[in-house]
């Protein structure tokens, strides 16, 4: 059972492997300084492909997204029962957004809601290269399909409708939609925001109208 201090006293050795293919620490009492140390690996590691982390408690992985921004190899990354939070699929988004070698993510049992799944599906609108998700077991209030890239786009779509969607969490989806090499969901995101900004537009109106008469 590995700990965050275990893994830096080791970290010179890993980062000096001059073949470094594959590493699992799963099972093991990893945390957020755990999640830094790995970060540094990941960056430090041309040859790495693929990446086990299940079963930690990383919670903060924005030192390890960092390393995963930097790495230009990996293209398997589990991080099943780690106990990611909103920030951190946010900071996970942020990464596929631009990453081009991942090919297989595993989420699996982090107890990701619908918001969490929107923050990762800014970055997966955009990923043009991933290509299997696992997400089972976890909050959803939907079934994630084989095609989990329609998911991503219905997720922004749906805070771009919403009434009661944030307008930051409005602005991130719309500038999400237009980072995206699909003209086709472009327009549909135009769509969404115009509907809901005229409608707010007209809920005004008529809630001045009210004031006005009173």
């Amino acid at each position: 059972n590995l700990d965050s201090d275990d893994l830096e006293a080791f970290y010179e050795s890993l980062i000096n492997l001059p073949h470094l293919e594959s590493l699992d620490f799963s099972n093991n009492q990893l945390d957020e300084r755990g999640a830094s140390t790995l970060g540094y690996v990941l960056a430090k590691s041309p040859t790495l492909y693929s990446l086990t982390l299940d079963k930690n408690a990383f919670e903060d992985i924005n030192f390890l997204t960092e390393g995963l921004e930097e790495n230009k190899t990996l293209t398997n990354l589990s991080l099943r029962n780690i106990h990611l939070t909103e920030e951190g699929l946010k900071a996970l988004g942020n990464v596929l957004k631009n990453n081009a070698s991942l090919l297989t993510l595993n989420l699996a049992q982090n107890n990701i809601t619908d918001k969490g799944f929107f923050f990762l599906s800014l970055g997966l609108i955009c990923n043009t290269t991933l290509q299997e998700l696992n997400l089972e077991g976890n909050q959803l209030s939907f079934k994630i399909t084989g095609n989990f890239k329609e998911n991503a786009i219905d997720s922004c779509l749906k805070i771009l409708y919403s009434s009661s969607a944030s307008s930051e969490d409005q602005e991130l989806a719309i500038r999400a939609i237009f980072d995206s090499n699909n003209n086709s969901l472009k327009r549909r995101g135009l769509d969404a925001y115009l509907t809901r900004a005229l409608s707010k537009t007209a809920e005004q109106i008529i809630e001045n109208e009210q004031t006005l008469r009173n």
